[in-house]
C-alpha cells in the first residue's frame, strides 16, 4: 500500500507544477497594466517614475520566467504574496475564506450521497415505476445549474419558511445552529445535482453487480434482497460511487463562485469575486493555484479510496 501511495504522489508532483505554470499565464494573460491598476490611471500618466518604481517593487520589470520562478519559489514556501486590496497576505486571506467554502463543499456532498445513493439503490432494486421517476428526476436535476435552483428557492421557499436565515452569514463555531440554518438553502442549490448525478451513478452500478452469478447464488441460498444489497451489491458497486464522488468534490471546491455569491458567503468564491473587482490578480492567481492542488489532493485521495475499496488495485 506504500508503495501504491508513493507512486500516487510521484504522479501528482509534474501535475502540481503545471497547475503553478497555468495559474501565472493566464493571470498574465489578463488585460491591463498590474501597476497602472495599483496606481491608478491618472496618477501613472502624471507619475511615470512612480510607475516604474511600483513596477521594480511588484518584479514587473524582470522577465517573466524570473518572475515565474520567483512566485513559484514563494509558494513553495507559503509566500504566495500580498493582496493589493485587502493589503494583508493571500495565504491569510484564503486561510479566512476556506472554512466557508470547505463546510458548503462537505455538505453539499453529505446532502448528495445521503439523498441519491438510496435512490439510485431503490431505483435498481426496484425497477418499474420507481425506476422511470428516478430517470426523470435525475434528467431534471442533472440539467438545472445551481443558480436556477437558488432562486426557484429565495423566490418561492424562502417566502415560506421565515424560520430559515437566508442571509446573514454565522462561523459554525460562533453559532453551529444559526451556521447550518444558513447553510440549507446554499447546500440544497448545490447538493440537488449532485444526487443526481450520484443517484445515476448508483443505479447504473447496482444493476450492474446485480447480474453477476454470486449475487444470483446469495439469493439462492435464501437471503433476502435487502440483505443481499447490503452485504454483497454495494461493496462490489463502491468504485463508480466514489468515482463521482471524487470527481463532484473536486468540482465543488473549485465552482461554488456562484452560490457564495447569491447568498454572501464569505468563502474562496467570494474572494475571487473581491480580486477580479479590484483587479486584485495577486490575489487570484493565489486561489487558482491552491483551488487547483485543492482538486488535485482531492482526486488522490478517491484514488486512495479505491484501494482501500479494491485492494486489486494497488498492484496496477
Amino acid at each position: 500500500m506504500l508503495r501504491y501511495i508513493l507512486s500516487r504522489l510521484v504522479f501528482m508532483a509534474p501535475v502540481v507544477l503545471g497547475i503553478t505554470l497555468l495559474s501565472f499565464v493566464v493571470i498574465k494573460m489578463l488585460p491591463g497594466d498590474l501597476a497602472i491598476a495599483v496606481m491608478g490611471t491618472e496618477s501613472a500618466n502624471t507619475n511615470p517614475a512612480g510607475l516604474e518604481a511600483i513596477r521594480a517593487e511588484l518584479g514587473l520589470n524582470r522577465p517573466l520566467h524570473e518572475q515565474y520562478l520567483g512566485w513559484l519559489a514563494g509558494a513553495l514556501r507559503g509566500d504566495l504574496g500580498k493582496s493589493l486590496s485587502l493589503k494583508i497576505s493571500i495565504l491569510e486571506a484564503i486561510k479566512s475564506a476556506l472554512p466557508t467554502t470547505l463546510e458548503l463543499a462537505l455538505l453539499s456532498v453529505l446532502f448528495g450521497l445521503v439523498v441519491g445513493a438510496p435512490i439510485g439503490i431503490l431505483a435498481a432494486t426496484r425497477g418499474g415505476v420507481w425506476d422511470g421517476i428516478t430517470r426523470l428526476a435525475v434528467s431534471l436535476g442533472v440539467g438545472m445549474p445551481s443558480f436556477f435552483i437558488a432562486t426557484l428557492l429565495l423566490l418561492f421557499i424562502a417566502p415560506q419558511t421565515p424560520w430559515i436565515p437566508t442571509f446573514n452569514y454565522v462561523p459554525l463555531a460562533q453559532d453551529a445552529k444559526r451556521n447550518l440554518l444558513v447553510m440549507i438553502f446554499p447546500v440544497v442549490s448545490i447538493g440537488t445535482g449532485l444526487a443526481m448525478t450520484i443517484a445515476e451513478n448508483t443505479r447504473s452500478a447496482v444493476l450492474d453487480v446485480l447480474n453477476e452469478a454470486y449475487v444470483t447464488v446469495a439469493r439462492a441460498k435464501g437471503l433476502s434482497s435487502p440483505l443481499v444489497v447490503w452485504r454483497h451489491v454495494l461493496k462490489n458497486a463502491a468504485i463508480p460511487i466514489i468515482s463521482v464522488l471524487g470527481l463532484q468534490t473536486g468540482f465543488l471546491l473549485s465552482g461554488t463562485i456562484i452560490i457564495e455569491t447569491i447568498f454572501s458567503l464569505p468563502g474562496l468564491g467570494k474572494l475571487v469575486i473581491t480580486g477580479i473587482t479590484f483587479r486584485d490578480y495577486p490575489l487570484v492567481q493565489g486561489i487558482l493555484l491552491f483551488t487547483g492542488v485543492g482538486v488535485v489532493v482531492v482526486n488522490l485521495l478517491t484514488d486512495l479510496l479505491y484501494a482501500f475499496a479494491d485492494p486489486r488495485i494497488r498492484y496496477h
